[in-house]
């Protein structure tokens, strides 16, 4: 590790900022800079988080030997299809790819290949994976971070903000050199190569069902009337922001939601005495906020939501013990055999094998356990090729030892 006095602040880019491709012949020229470079190309891309609805980039930035930095707005520039048609044949290196590659992808942005510094961190057993830790642990470079949460829909973007961007891909390659480097030098090279494959080819996640019990604070909610208030309110704040492109929370926080379910307000004043709900856009919405309370109110019980809805997985782990004792022993088992190998191999446990694989595959076993079978489902569990290499083995044998001793039996259904 680079000890700090060796820690050199990155302030400029080495080219100066450059200007912001905003029309269509600066997009042209960009496209034909990119075209003519020579490998890998760092790709990131700036989001509105907490300020817009939902997930579009504001700002994409590139950089590659011979083609320099380019900054593109692509709210003035919304198709990047040129830009990707010319760059099929390059590895696009991000940093936590699962983040940017869907708003890239909305832009007609699709890497074919990528390397993902992140994803290499973790499974070269780096304990901060953050750009800037990285960066500064693995170059010796520091970046500046203070722009990270801002508003990347503001529009003109303020100099020292488009600095800070052009700065996260300045050395983003010379760092997937040195993790590419280190990931041959301990035999982790096509592990990652695995990783990054899965994580490109990877199906968009499915829609939540009943997505308003995420509210934060949901658990303080215990009667059916009082989550249909919850209901009520989140699927109207979702409504309001979708339509405003506002951040559902900049609506109203989730902690309001809560406190009208807890509170059942009946009148406009009742509600106002909520604190979160005077603020000022929460105050422009205070007729349809009491409008989805008093609709939770006046709902027949045929109509209430369920106090939970059972997921497609199995139970809580806490509850094994009770419901299936055989099981729980298989996951404790199971836990310790994935544990000492993520510490052998120096990684997270959940790079090593992913812990809803660990609870699906002990609570619903092979009939039969052997290599092959535990194999096979890790396999179906998504796991990839290293993984099922390192673990299934291991597992097998751990849950063979616990049938020898008659610990076990089949899951409770």
């Amino acid at each position: 590790m680079t000890e700090e006095q060796d820690v050199v602040p990155l302030l400029e880019p080495r080219e100066g900022i450059p200007p912001v491709v905003a029309d269509a012949d600066g997009l042209r020229a960009t496209v034909a800079a990119f075209a003519a470079g020579a490998g890998p190309v760092a790709v990131d891309a700036e989001r509105a988080s907490g300020y817009r609805y939902g997930g579009r980039a504001y700002l994409v930035q590139l950089r590659r030997e011979g083609s320099g930095t380019a900054l593109i707005d692509p709210i003035a520039c919304p198709d990047l299809s040129a830009l990707d048609a010319a760059l099929a044949d390059a590895e696009i290196v991000l940093h936590a790819a699962s983040q940017d590659l869907p708003c890239l992808a909305e832009l007609g942005f699709r890497p074919r290949r990528i390397f993902d510094t992140e994803l290499a961190g973790r499974l070269l057993g780096y304990e901060r994976v953050g750009l800037g830790t990285m960066v500064e642990t693995v170059l010796g470079l520091r970046l500046e971070k203070g722009h990270s949460a801002v508003d990347w829909s503001t529009r003109p973007l303020p100099e020292d903000w488009l600095r800070y961007a052009a700065l996260d891909v300045e050395v983003l390659v010379e760092l997937r050199d040195a993790l590419h480097a280190e990931l041959e030098a301990s035999g982790k090279l096509e592990w990652a190569l695995e990783e990054f494959d899965a994580v490109l080819h990877a199906p968009p996640p499915e829609p939540r069902n009943d997505p308003w019990r995420r509210t934060s604070g949901i658990h303080k909610v215990r009667s059916p009337r009082a989550l249909a208030v919850v209901r009520e309110l989140w699927t109207m704040r979702d409504r309001i922001a979708r339509e405003g492109d506002l951040a559902p929370g900049r609506v109203l926080p989730d902690g309001a939601i809560i406190a009208a379910a807890l509170e059942a307000p009946r009148t406009r004043k009742a509600l106002t005495e909520i604190t979160a709900f005077t603020a000022r856009t929460a105050r422009r919405h205070i007729g349809e906020w009491l409008a989805a309370v008093t609709r939770a109110r006046s709902l027949p019980d045929s109509e209430l939501p369920a106090p939970s809805v059972p997921g497609d997985g199995p139970p809580p782990a806490n509850r094994w013990a009770d419901r299936d004792p055989a099981a729980a022993r298989r996951l404790a088992a199971a836990r310790a055999v994935v544990a000492a190998l993520a510490d052998e191999h120096r990684m997270p446990t959940e790079n090593l094998l992913q812990p809803d694989a660990v609870r699906r595959l002990t609570w619903q076993p092979p009939a039969d356990v052997t290599d092959e079978t535990v194999a096979a489902r890790l396999r179906e569990l998504g796991a990839r090729e290293w993984q099922i290499r390192l673990t299934a083995h291991p597992l097998a044998k751990a849950m063979m030892r616990l049938e020898t001793k008659g610990e076990v039996g089949r899951p409770v259904p």
